[in-house]
C-alpha cells in the first residue's frame, strides 16, 4: 500500500508540473475602463510578491527577466543561447527565455513591444512572463502604478495581434521538452522524500534495519542522477532557457535523486520479499513524541527505543522506531513489544509489523 501510495503521488506530481503552468488570479480588478488579473505570493505574516496580467490566451509560454551576471556565464560557457533582436539597448537589458520562433521574430520587427517591456523591467518588475491565459508582470510587496498597467496593455495588446496558427506549441522545439524534463525529476524526487519523510501513520510503515541497503541505494541514485544531468545538458544546450532548466535539474537531481534511489531499493526489497516472517520478542526502552511544524499547523510521530531481549539476534533492532500513537500509548517502558522480521528480496533484512506482545 505504501508503495502504491508513492507511486501515486508521484504520478500526480508528474501531471502537475506538466500541464499546471497558469497562474492564479486572486481577483479581477478595472483600471481607466481595463481590467487586469492581480495574484500575490504570501509568506507566513506578509505579502512578498504582487502579479498584475492582463489577458492573453495562447499556447505560448515565455519569460522576460533583467538580464544577470548568471545569465552571461552560462552564455559564456555555452549552456545557452541569447536571443538577439538587433535593439542594442533593449539587449543589454532583457534577457528573454523563450525559443519560439514566432515571439522572437514579433520582438525584433515590434518597437512597441520592446518598449514596452524596458518600461516594465525599468519600474520594478523582476519578471514578465506569459502562462498560457495571461501576461503577468511581478514585482516585490507593491502595487503596480498606473504606468506599469498602462505598459502591461501595450505589451498586450501587441501580442494578441500575432496570428493564433503561428504560435502552436508544435513551432517551439524546447517547451514540451522542459516540461517532460522538469515535471520528471520533481515526480522522482517526490516518490523518494515522501518514502524518507516522517508521516503520520495509523499503522506501522514498512521498513528496513540493515543500513547496507540505503547505502546501496544511495549509491544508485547518485548514479541515476549524474546520467540524467548529463543527458539534460545534452537535451537543452543551445536553448535559451537552458540554463534555467539544467540548474533547476542539477539541484532538484542533488537533493531528490538519492532519496530516490533509496526508496526505489527498498520498496523492490520490501515488495518482492517471499521469505518466512519470523517473531522476534524486543524490550521497550524508552518513548518519545516528536513535534513536527508545517505551513498549515502541525502534527506529532510518536517513537519506541528497543533492544532485542538477546543481543546476539538482529542486533540492528538496537534502534529506535516509529509506530502509531495507540501503541504508543498502550506501551511502557520495560514492556515487550514483538518484531515481525522478514529477510528481504535483496537479502537485507526489513520490519513488517510491531505489535504489542502477548503475555
Amino acid at each position: 500500500m505504501w508503495i502504491a501510495v508513492r507511486i501515486l503521488l508521484a504520478i500526480v506530481v508528474f501531471c502537475w508540473n506538466l500541464f499546471s503552468r497558469e497562474r492564479a488570479v486572486k481577483e479581477r480588478r478595472v483600471s481607466n475602463n481595463r481590467e487586469w488579473a492581480y495574484g500575490e505570493d504570501r509568506g507566513k505574516n506578509s505579502r512578498t510578491h504582487v502579479y498584475f496580467g492582463m489577458a492573453f490566451r495562447e499556447p505560448v509560454y515565455f519569460s522576460i527577466t533583467k538580464e544577470s551576471d548568471v545569465d552571461r556565464f552560462f552564455e559564456h560557457i555555452g549552456f545557452s543561447e541569447k536571443f538577439m533582436t538587433g535593439d542594442g539597448t533593449f539587449d543589454h537589458e532583457a534577457y528573454i527565455s523563450c525559443d519560439h520562433p514566432t515571439i522572437h521574430q514579433t520582438l525584433q520587427s515590434d518597437e512597441k513591444m520592446r518598449q514596452a517591456i524596458e518600461t516594465l523591467l525599468d519600474s520594478g518588475v523582476t519578471k514578465i512572463f506569459a502562462d498560457g491565459h495571461n501576461i503577468w508582470a511581478c514585482q516585490g510587496n507593491v502595487d503596480p502604478t498606473q504606468t506599469q498597467l498602462e505598459a502591461l496593455g501595450v505589451l498586450a495588446n501587441e501580442l494578441n495581434k500575432i496570428d493564433t496558427s503561428s504560435l502552436l506549441l508544435v513551432h517551439d522545439p524546447f517547451t514540451w521538452k522542459a516540461f517532460a524534463a522538469s515535471a520528471l525529476i520533481w515526480s522522482l524526487a517526490t516518490y523518494g522524500w515522501t518514502g524518507l519523510s516522517p508521516t503520520q501513520t495509523e499503522c506501522i510503515a514498512p521498513f528496513s534495519i540493515d543500513g547496507g541497503l540505503l547505502w546501496h541505494g544511495l549509491k544508485i541514485g547518485i548514479f541515476i542522477a549524474i546520467i540524467a544531468l548529463v543527458l539534460i545538458i545534452g537535451v537543452f544546450r543551445g536553448s535559451s532557457r537552458g540554463h534555467r532548466i539544467i540548474v533547476e535539474s542539477f539541484f532538484v537531481l542533488l537533493l531528490g535523486l538519492p532519496a530516490f534511489g533509496m526508496a526505489v531499493t527498498s520498496d523492490i526489497n520490501i515488495s518482492l520479499d517471499k521469505s518466512q516472517p519470523e517473531v522476534v520478542c524486543t524490550r521497550v526502552l524508552s518513548k518519545e513524541q516528536i513535534y513536527h511544524s508545517t505551513r498549515h499547523g502541525h502534527y506529532y510521530t510518536y517513537h519506541l527505543r528497543i533492544m532485542p531481549t538477546q543481543d546476539q539476534e538482529h542486533p540492528d533492532l538496537c534502534r529506535r522506531v516509529q509506530v502509531p500513537c495507540d501503541l504508543y500509548e498502550r506501551v511502557a517502558g520495560g514492556s515487550n513489544v514483538s518484531v515481525v522480521v522478514r529477510q528481504g528480496a535483496l537479502s537485507h533484512p526489513w520490519v513488517e509489523n510491531i505489535s504489542l506482545a502477548s503475555r
